[in-house]
């Protein structure tokens, strides 16, 4: 009985079929193989687009980290950035990640950690009234076993990575686990699949092929494998993106 009414009752529909929530995101490095001044350029075309589609698909929800990515905002587009707060308020537009830039955490000392936090939650608090509780990096190489102990005394419960499933000697046991620190204090972490099989030969392939046959299919297969229900056939979610569409018309 508590598991057909709080887990069946509550995320799957009235035919029993499972009820997946999608919310947009873009990844954007700060620094990498652009300078700055890019980076404030990227910022702007992303928010632009991300608040496009939500006026075109008023149940669209997306989510962004880094508050330093917010201050380039409002500093070159303060009318997208109003916009932003605005859809924030309307509980469209997730602020996220605790941090305030998604840093590197193997060189990174112990009081930086503490003082990104310190800092990116006292942004999103006093900027959009938010309190951040999940610390979402996705695209770091490694991770200090400290950071349970410093998310959890930052107020930080839950961690979510992605770059440790490209290792390929060493693999991740599991997907959703309690990652437990030095000092013996977990957090609850998830962690994001890699694509699950071997990249398409790309060089054969037109830049947009290449980029949805030798990445984004195997992602989502990736994701798929590790969070499905196997009873659900797999065309039930790869239904192309027509029936994606569809589902916001």
């Amino acid at each position: 009985a508590l598991l057909e009414e709080e887990f069946y009752g509550t995320l799957c529909s009235a035919e029993g079929k499972p009820v997946v929530h999608c919310v947009g995101h873009t990844h954007i490095d700060v620094e990498w193989r652009w300078d700055r001044r890019q980076t404030r350029e990227k910022i702007q075309r992303s928010a632009a687009t991300a608040i496009s589609l939500m006026k075109e698909y008023p149940d669209y929800k997306f989510m962004l980290s880094q508050p330093e990515l917010y201050r380039y905002l409002d500093e070159e587009a303060p009318e997208k950035f109003a916009e932003v707060k605005a859809l924030s308020e309307a509980g469209r537009w997730e602020i996220e990640g605790a941090l305030y830039l998604e840093c590197d955490c193997n060189l990174t000392s112990g009081e930086s950690l503490v003082r990104q936090l310190l800092y990116g939650k006292k942004y999103m608090r006093e900027e959009f009234g938010k309190e951040s509780r999940v610390c979402f990096l996705p695209d770091v190489f490694g991770y200090s076993a400290a950071m349970p102990q410093i998310l959890k005394k930052s107020g930080v419960d839950h961690f979510i990575t992605s770059k440790i499933s490209w290792n390929d000697k060493n693999k991740m046991p599991c997907d959703t686990f309690e990652w437990r620190g030095i000092d013996g204090t977990a957090v609850n972490s998830i962690l994001i699949r890699r694509p699950i099989k071997k990249w398409f030969p790309l060089f054969i392939l037109p830049t947009f092929l290449c980029f949805i046959i030798g990445f984004i299919w195997p992602f989502l297969q990736g994701i798929y494998l590790s969070f499905c229900n196997f009873n659900v056939p797999k065309d039930a979610v790869f239904n192309g993106l027509s029936n994606y569409q569809k589902a916001f018309t």
